[in-house]
């Protein structure tokens, strides 16, 4: 029987040379190591599938990963806008390193093979102190997005298949493929119809116009509700005439509510989302509203 596999697992250790090879061809090259086996495997007390002792390496599988011209860029971007790029993978930790170089992944170098931990207790501190992690299981991955949750951070996943689907069910934001597995497409809560990661940027920055233009919008909504309150509450506990005809008040609506708001919704903005959103809109809506207040009674003093 033949057995197809990672070679760091299947080679026997007095098949060092051929490991030395591995570890040259693991630079450039995803590598599988064909192997020769007496016998299948089978499964232990754990019900683990255990390999046989006798096994003996026929290839090793060279496969090269094209990496899209974009790839670079859409990474750039992140890094501009402060966002740590961490890369969770199931291949080798030395294969991913190299690929994360390649694409301009800050602390590419700063790698670690999940394979070699005794218990997953560790996951919770090393997964700020680490970018890269190779031979990771979907079990891990999923902690690893637990982990930097834990310690306050917005985690968004990107991932295209089943092994990836505890990890994108984790965090805040999952993102995938169209060309994807059926899993990791129903647990995604955007799917790149595409399938491109150059276009996250452009959703990034529509999600941004989107907010920042609710936000004003609905600063101008609150004003109104603010000035008018206060300019009732006024008028119905002094003699002063209320100044305005409900005529008067859909003028006002249109020309300061309706066509600014419609305006607004269209203006792009790219800016970063800051601060809380209700509390954003009480900081520019209270000031505003108070000084309309002001202004109007102001005026109707000096008219009367």
């Amino acid at each position: 029987a033949y057995i197809l596999g990672a070679p760091e697992i299947l080679l026997a250790k007095y098949e060092s040379s051929i490991l030395s090879d591995f570890r040259k061809y693991a630079e450039n090259y995803r590598v599988l190591c064909l192997s020769k086996i007496d016998q299948l495997p089978v499964p232990d007390d754990n019900k683990d599938y255990v390999l046989p002792l006798k096994r003996r390496a026929i290839c090793l599988v060279l496969l090269s990963d094209v990496i899209r011209t974009s790839a670079g860029n859409t990474i750039e971007y992140f890094k501009e806008q402060g966002v740590s790029v961490k890369i969770i993978s199931g291949d080798n930790p030395f294969t991913v390193s190299n690929i994360a170089k390649k694409v301009g992944v800050s602390g590419w170098k700063n790698a670690f093979d999940m394979s070699s931990l005794k218990s997953d207790d560790v996951i919770d501190k090393i997964a700020e102190k680490y970018v890269v992690f190779g031979r990771t299981t979907p079990v891990q991955k999923q902690l690893l997005i637990r982990a930097l949750r834990k310690k306050g951070h917005t985690v968004a996943m990107t991932g295209d298949g089943v092994n990836d689907v505890l990890a994108m069910r984790e965090s805040d934001c999952s993102i995938t493929l169209a060309k994807a597995t059926d899993a990791a497409r129903t647990v995604a809560d955007i799917v790149l119809l595409d399938s491109s990661f150059e276009t996250v940027p452009d959703i990034v920055d529509e999600g941004r116009k989107s907010i920042n233009n609710i936000q004003r919008t609905a600063s101008l909504f609150l004003v109104k509700t603010i000035y008018s309150t206060m300019l009732a509450l006024i008028f119905l506990f002094t003699s002063i005439p209320y100044p305005f005809r409900p005529i008067h008040l859909t003028l006002i609506g249109v020309l300061s509510i309706g066509i600014p708001s419609f305006l607004l919704a269209f203006e792009p903005n790219k800016e970063r989302i800051k601060g809380n959103f209700l509390q954003s809109i009480l900081y520019k809506a209270i000031p505003t509203g108070i000084t309309v207040v002001v202004s109007i009674l102001a005026a109707n003093i000096a008219a009367a």
